[in-house]
Protein backbone atom coordinates (compact mmCIF):
# COMPACT_ATOMS: atom_id res chain seq x y z
CA UNK A 1 0.00 0.00 0.00
CA UNK A 2 2.74 2.02 0.45
CA UNK A 3 3.68 4.28 -2.46
CA UNK A 4 6.95 3.78 -4.25
CA UNK A 5 8.77 7.01 -4.07
CA UNK A 6 7.96 6.89 -0.02
CA UNK A 7 10.29 3.00 0.08
CA UNK A 8 13.31 5.34 -0.81
CA UNK A 9 12.93 7.35 2.92
CA UNK A 10 15.53 5.47 5.32
CA UNK A 11 14.21 4.48 8.72
CA UNK A 12 16.88 6.74 10.45
CA UNK A 13 14.71 10.01 8.98
CA UNK A 14 11.80 8.85 9.90
CA UNK A 15 12.88 7.88 13.33
CA UNK A 16 14.84 11.52 13.57
CA UNK A 17 11.54 12.83 12.54
CA UNK A 18 9.32 11.43 15.31
CA UNK A 19 12.42 12.15 17.92
CA UNK A 20 11.96 15.89 17.05
CA UNK A 21 8.26 15.46 17.67
CA UNK A 22 8.81 14.18 20.87
CA UNK A 23 11.45 16.94 21.67
CA UNK A 24 8.58 19.66 21.11
CA UNK A 25 5.73 18.26 22.72
CA UNK A 26 8.48 17.29 25.46
CA UNK A 27 9.24 20.76 25.29
CA UNK A 28 5.92 22.25 25.05
CA UNK A 29 4.64 20.64 28.34
CA UNK A 30 7.40 21.68 30.22
CA UNK A 31 6.54 25.21 29.40
CA UNK A 32 2.77 24.01 29.83
CA UNK A 33 3.99 23.07 33.53
CA UNK A 34 6.37 26.42 33.95
CA UNK A 35 3.54 28.89 32.95
CA UNK A 36 1.21 27.55 34.97
CA UNK A 37 3.74 27.87 37.92
CA UNK A 38 4.42 31.28 37.13
CA UNK A 39 0.81 32.77 36.68
CA UNK A 40 -0.33 31.45 39.71
CA UNK A 41 3.16 33.48 41.48
CA UNK A 42 2.33 36.08 39.33
CA UNK A 43 -1.49 36.64 39.27
CA UNK A 44 -1.78 34.68 42.48
CA UNK A 45 -3.91 31.24 43.14
CA UNK A 46 -7.36 32.63 44.10
CA UNK A 47 -7.83 34.69 41.20
CA UNK A 48 -6.90 33.06 38.41
CA UNK A 49 -7.47 29.42 38.79
CA UNK A 50 -10.50 28.04 38.92
CA UNK A 51 -11.63 24.47 38.10
CA UNK A 52 -12.21 24.32 34.04
CA UNK A 53 -8.45 26.17 33.96
CA UNK A 54 -6.62 23.59 36.11
CA UNK A 55 -8.67 20.75 34.36
CA UNK A 56 -7.67 22.38 31.12
CA UNK A 57 -3.76 22.23 32.22
CA UNK A 58 -3.77 19.01 33.22
CA UNK A 59 -5.56 17.90 29.87
CA UNK A 60 -3.04 19.70 27.55
CA UNK A 61 -0.21 18.82 29.65
CA UNK A 62 -1.46 15.27 29.60
CA UNK A 63 -1.71 15.31 26.03
CA UNK A 64 1.27 16.76 25.60
CA UNK A 65 3.07 13.65 27.40
CA UNK A 66 1.64 11.28 26.30
CA UNK A 67 2.15 12.52 22.55
CA UNK A 68 5.93 12.39 23.38
CA UNK A 69 6.08 9.21 24.96
CA UNK A 70 4.00 7.36 21.61
CA UNK A 71 6.74 9.51 19.58
CA UNK A 72 9.65 8.14 21.04
CA UNK A 73 8.34 4.23 21.24
CA UNK A 74 7.49 4.77 17.65
CA UNK A 75 10.99 5.29 16.60
CA UNK A 76 12.56 3.14 19.33
CA UNK A 77 10.32 0.26 19.65
CA UNK A 78 9.01 0.15 15.32
CA UNK A 79 12.23 1.39 13.21
CA UNK A 80 15.05 0.75 14.92
CA UNK A 81 16.61 2.68 13.28
CA UNK A 82 20.64 1.55 12.32
CA UNK A 83 23.08 4.59 11.46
Amino acid sequence: MEPQWTKQIPAWAVCNWYYLLFIINLSMFIILILSGIAIMLVRGGDKYWNVTTIILYLFSGTFAATNALFYYLICDRSLKPTQ
